[in-house]
């Protein structure tokens, strides 16, 4: 085997040798093809893309093989036509009316992706444009076709989820029943995967983005009121529970409250009350039954002691000029009318015809 391969080394150094000139001139050319042709020859294919080679003098495109990723070699007078396989997503700005004639700016975004068994046909029925021919026109009519059965605050209410996914599919459909190549007699092509139309965003005019906002705030408001009435209503109800439980409590409970009773219950509290380390002042004895009063009973405790006391804790000393006087006048009234009587009696005293006097 060694010999061999020393052979043909041999071999072509000879025929080098021999033939110098030529040989250069070959290498010079292969080399300037490389250099100015490499972008047409070397051609890297990245991920999640698919190549469709067109070939110039070999029937044209080429849709029974498809290329993957990697780097591919092809002769610099053929093309290779490279598609996007991965899920792409495009932008719209539509000016669309709504049902209420009104005129609205809708911004719609729809991811979508290539089928890879289909690729070939599209690359040759409808080309590397396939956006702007295929995709976009039906979204933007079926949408402005959907919008227009809708007013705005349709759009943004519940049913905005309904309005994406009723696009979604009228599109998907659009796209598998209309655009198939004249040449195919067999299923239908689904060349594009719509995976969703989405709405992202709707401008409406200032006056009537203000009027809606201002609707939107009154309704709010008017829930927020029904929410407060509620919130009330349910307050007064446990208020009236609450005063019909302490009712029944009192009704049960005021039979067994004696005074000898609270006047027990009275002392536990003023035991337990010195035995807190929080109890600062304790007066024992007063009020009207003897009970301890504690702190702010003390006003309490004056009123009652003096409304205790009776006229016969006065002393002597302690009465008025105003007792005195009827003592003193009736004393002095007993004095001087004996001495009066005496002397009329002794003047008035006359005898009778019998010999008696007579006062």
């Amino acid at each position: 085997m060694l010999r061999f391969f020393r052979r043909i080394r041999r071999a072509i150094v000879g025929f080098m040798a021999d033939h110098a000139p030529e040989t250069v001139i070959v290498v010079f050319i292969i080399a300037f093809v490389l250099v100015v042709f490499r972008h047409e020859m070397f051609i890297s294919i990245g991920p999640g893309h698919y190549g469709v080679l067109w070939r110039r003098f070999g029937g044209g495109t080429d849709t029974s093989h498809l290329y993957g990723e990697g780097m591919h070699l092809i002769f610099p007078f053929n093309k290779m036509y490279i598609f996007n396989g991965q899920v792409q997503m495009e932008e719209e700005d539509l000016d669309v009316l709504s049902s209420d004639g009104l005129k609205m700016q809708v911004n719609v975004v729809y991811r979508f992706s290539l089928n890879p068994d289909h690729i070939g046909a599209l690359a040759k029925y409808v080309g590397p444009d396939y956006k702007k021919k295929l995709v976009a026109p039906q979204v933007a009519s079926l949408a402005r076709n959907i919008f227009s059965n809708n007013t705005p605050e349709e759009i943004f209410s519940a049913r905005r989820q309904d309005i994406e996914d009723s696009l979604t599919d009228d599109v998907q459909g659009r796209l598998d029943s209309m655009f198939q190549p004249a040449w195919h007699n067999g299923p239908p092509l689904s060349f594009v995967k719509v995976w969703d139309v989405l709405i992202r965003g709707i401008t409406l005019p200032p006056a009537v983005a203000a009027a809606v906002e201002r609707k939107n705030e009154a309704k709010q408001n008017n829930e927020a009121y029904d929410y407060r009435l509620l919130s009330e209503a349910k307050e007064a109800q446990r208020k009236l529970i609450e005063a019909e439980g302490i009712d029944k409590f009192q009704q049960k409970v005021s039979p067994s409250l004696t005074d000898s009773y609270l006047q027990w219950q009275g002392i536990q509290a003023t035991r337990a009350l010195a035995e807190s380390h929080n109890s600062k002042i304790v007066v024992i004895g007063g009020g009207k039954n003897g009970m301890p009063v504690i702190l702010g009973g003390l006003d309490d405790a004056k009123t009652a002691t003096s409304s205790d006391k009776t006229p016969a804790d006065k002393t002597p000393a302690e009465k008025t000029p105003s007792d005195k006087a009827p003592a003193d006048k009736a004393s002095s009234d007993s004095q001087a009318k004996p001495s009066t009587n005496s002397t009329d009696g002794a003047a008035k005293s006359t005898p009778d015809a019998d010999g008696t006097a007579k006062p």
